[in-house]
């Protein structure tokens, strides 16, 4: 390659990084909003995964959970959004332990996978995978927002028992 085309070449690289720092520099810039609130104490642009941590960090002391969604619209965005964040950041913080959403030979990549094999949790699901809370997510809850029901595995099985025996289905 000639010295020439060498040059043009930096020239182009050089300019492509002026403007990704420019971008990241500039006032309204995204990145820079989110660092400098967070410097500043205001954890906004942070504050729904903070929730899913509380969440989590209440309710997984040593095992694994099960979370269940009801009510999203999978044609809204920021619905989806909210499954995904809900559940990923439960996977991520709860690591080695597990979220469980569906059964273990289906794979979850986004919410749409989600809704897809969402399933109402098995005694047998619960004790082979030692899930310690089952949690569900209602979008459209009574104020209007989402709504989080918490159930002990235990509690779970006495209510899926309870179930079971009014409609009359053997185990």
């Amino acid at each position: 390659m000639n010295r020439k085309a060498i040059n043009i070449s930096w020239a182009f690289i050089a300019l492509g990084m002026l403007g990704v720092f420019y971008s990241n520099l500039n006032p309204d810039a995204f990145s820079r909003n989110m660092v400098t609130d967070y410097f500043k104490n205001n954890k906004s642009i942070l504050q729904p995964y903070l929730n899913a941590d509380a969440i989590y960090d209440n309710y997984a002391k040593s095992g694994n959970v099960f979370v269940g969604f009801s009510g999203f619209d999978l044609s809204d965005e920021i619905q989806m959004g909210m499954m995904e964040t809900f559940y990923f950041r439960g996977a991520y913080s709860l690591y080695p332990r597990k979220v469980y959403i569906a059964d273990k030979d289906k794979v979850v990549n986004n919410a749409r996978d989600m809704a897809r094999h969402n399933v109402m949790p098995s005694i047998d699901m619960i004790q082979n995978n030692r899930i310690e809370y089952v949690l569900f997510l209602k979008n459209g809850s009574d104020d209007g927002g989402v709504g989080l029901n918490v159930y002990t595995a235990p509690r779970f099985i006495e209510k899926l028992n309870k179930v079971q025996i009014k409609q009359g289905i053997e185990r």
